[in-house]
């Protein structure tokens, strides 16, 4: 990504998102800059070099309880915070019945299971409760942002 420095000073993303290793803070700060009416241009042939920053194995680069709880909280309080109910709902649907492997719905799990995968029940319990808390803190914000100023 490549903003002007104004504009990425004023579109920060959330405190909020910045545990563990800030998963999806991107997303946040991209939903900010549309929000101002900005344009935002995905150049398919662009080639990025990425040097990550030395820093301790945490997160997602390994599979924990903190790294999927996060990760899941982090995206639900983006959704439930950037989008409108129809869209909020189309997530919850979704998230509910389908997932994905790291974090699965109704449906991803009983493909799990058929397949005779292990499932580990402790990062399953991240992932709900990661969903549920970023939803009540991202519908939260949501109602703050609405909230006429005096």
């Amino acid at each position: 990504m490549s903003y002007r420095v104004s504009l990425a000073k004023e579109c920060l993303p959330a405190r909020v998102l910045n545990r563990d290793v800030a998963f999806h803070w991107e997303l946040d700060m991209a939903l900010k800059i549309k929000k101002r009416e900005y344009r935002i241009v995905y150049d398919p042939g662009a080639v990025v070099d990425h040097h990550s920053a030395p820093r301790r194995i945490s997160g997602m680069r390994t599979r924990n309880y903190e790294g999927i709880y996060y990760a899941n909280y982090n995206f639900s309080y983006i959704i439930m915070r950037h989008f409108n109910v129809l869209r909020r709902l189309g997530y919850i649907g979704y998230t509910a019945t389908v997932g994905e492997e790291a974090s699965p719905g109704v449906a991803k799990l009983l493909q799990l299971l058929l397949m005779g995968r292990g499932l580990e029940w402790q990062l399953i319990n991240g992932s709900i409760r990661g969903r549920l808390d970023g939803a009540r803190a991202g519908l939260k914000a949501a109602r703050v942002m609405q909230a006429p100023s005096s």
